[in-house]
């Protein structure tokens, strides 16, 4: 499971340089800054080259059609700001959840986060030891980075219903969970591997590429009377999101622009593109219809959207089969998902019960894996 925590590194750590330039921190975000991106679900028609020198990317098809806004507000404006009292600036992770970091000289630090953990529920405050550094200064092309840092949370199942049903469902009968505990290490690697120019449907700049790859080691225990805590394989049960878990990012960051241009989250295994997030200028975004027509009259549509706990997919294409219904959230991890039989108009319900507040995409793709309709779902809660 992707990690709000790898989502920042994507979003707010820019590298100003171009060529033998040289990163300073004059690029970490400052308040009363905003940002302004869109993102796109799985795509193949983005390549990632080889690392190098003096290279052009021309990624231009990406028309948005909505905008998400990001400000930086001051640390004391969160919502467990006065556990922070070090932390300088609030940066928003998506959705409810907040990130508390501090400008310490040359290095932006993220020393704690507050919000959801993927189960749905209220928020957690956790604490980073040891922090994480999003941005180490000065950096040039071919610097390389590394960071590591890790958190602990502890909580009362009984506060997730979607993971309490979870734990009923796997566990046998008789074992009764007073609390879990969620320990995370992640170590990350960043390298800037190539620079060059790089045009999107917002224009062309002068980027560095910076290649980010992550290693995350999640490990979920449960409290059992008696017995204390144990690992819920102890009893055959699989907790999902649990283990090893690896993601691959590459940045193309302008010296003239503080949020990346472009970042593409990519399979480290497949190569296959997940995501793309890119800047954008309100005033480019494209209102669509809520069905999105295509010639032949095909479409998809979602309901409600906002949604709370199942969305019902209207579904009308051309050709009868089965289809696959996918839920991505913002870096393109995969959420849910469910084949249904299409043939004419089809209602089709997905349970997201599991979904914390925040954006997602939704897609439906034929028999061959090819993704004929991407659009965006937000998820809310009472």
């Amino acid at each position: 499971m992707k990690k709000y925590l790898l989502f920042l590194t994507t979003i707010f750590v820019t590298f100003v340089a171009f060529g033998q330039i040289t990163v300073t921190n004059t690029v970490f975000p400052q308040v009363g800054d905003v940002y302004y991106t869109s993102n796109e679900g799985p795509n193949t028609s983005v390549m990632i080259t080889a690392a190098g020198p003096n290279q052009t990317w021309i990624y231009d098809q990406f028309q948005p059609n909505f905008v998400d806004t990001s400000e930086i507000l001051t640390a004391s404006q969160g919502t467990v700001g006065a556990d922070y009292p070090t932390a300088d600036i609030l940066l928003p992770l998506g959705g409810p959840n907040e990130g508390y970091a501090k400008n310490s000289g040359n290095q932006l630090e993220l020393i704690g986060v507050y919000g959801g953990i993927g189960f749905g529920g209220g928020g957690f405050n956790v604490p980073l030891s040891p922090t994480s550094i999003l941005l180490n200064t000065p950096m040039t092309y071919s610097s390389t980075f590394q960071d590591q840092n890790s958190s602990f949370v502890s909580f009362d199942p009984q506060d997730f219903p979607p993971l309490q049903a979870l734990l009923d469902s796997l566990l046998p009968p008789f074992v009764t969970v007073d609390s879990i505990r969620n320990i995370q290490t992640t170590d990350r690697t960043d390298e800037v591997d190539a620079w060059g120019t790089l045009t999107t449907n917002h224009g062309t700049f002068d980027v560095l590429r910076v290649k980010k790859y992550s290693i995350t080691d999640r490990n979920i225990e449960v409290k059992i009377p008696v017995l204390g805590w144990v690992d819920p394989a102890t009893f055959g049960a699989q907790i999902p999101f649990a283990g090893l878990d690896t993601t691959l990012a590459y940045d193309f960051v302008s010296a003239t622009e503080k949020v990346a241009i472009m970042s593409v989250n990519v399979d480290d295994i497949t190569g296959t593109l997940l995501s793309v997030r890119y800047k954008v200028d309100p005033s480019e975004v494209v209102a669509t219809g809520v069905e999105d027509e295509i010639d032949n009259g095909s479409y998809i549509n979602a309901y409600p959207n906002p949604a709370i706990n199942a969305i019902d997919i209207e579904i009308v294409l051309e050709k009868a089969g089965n289809y696959t219904i996918d839920v991505y959230n913002i870096l393109g991890i995969k959420q849910a998902s469910k084949i249904e039989y299409v043939n004419g108009r089809t209602i089709s319900r997905l349970d997201i019960s599991h979904l914390s507040k925040g954006n997602y995409l939704y897609s439906i793709s034929n028999d061959q894996g090819e993704i004929l309709f991407t659009k965006r779902l937000a998820v809310i809660r009472p």
